[in-house]
């Protein structure tokens, strides 16, 4: 089987990325069709996408040791009170940028 040897972190990353492209497929779909009814599914869906992607978030990213994530709120007052932010990319499936504190 091809995921047989992930290790726990990559798998998270996968995961994450088809609940991404779920969603967007399914946003995509509803946004095109014109019957209430099909659209209404489609909207469902995205929206459970996004709930799965949520839960991934919440429980997964932390115990497969991804990084604490900020609001933008929070990335302009760190932005404004740190004199020199050193700034990288975690890497993380959401493309998030993450600033470490130093």
């Amino acid at each position: 089987m091809v995921f047989e040897h992930l290790e726990e972190k990559e798998a998270v990353e996968i995961a994450a990325l088809i609940e991404k492209n779920g969603f967007a497929f399914y946003s995509i779909l509803a946004d095109k069709t014109k019957k209430k009814s099909i659209k209404a599914v489609f909207k469902k869906l995205a929206k459970d996408e996004r709930r799965h992607m949520k839960i991934l978030e919440d429980k997964y990213y932390p115990e497969a040791g991804f990084g604490e994530q900020i609001t933008e709120e929070e990335l302009k007052q760190l932005l404004e009170t740190k004199t020199n932010p050193i700034a990288y990319d975690g890497f993380e499936p959401s493309g998030e940028l993450h600033i470490a504190q130093g």
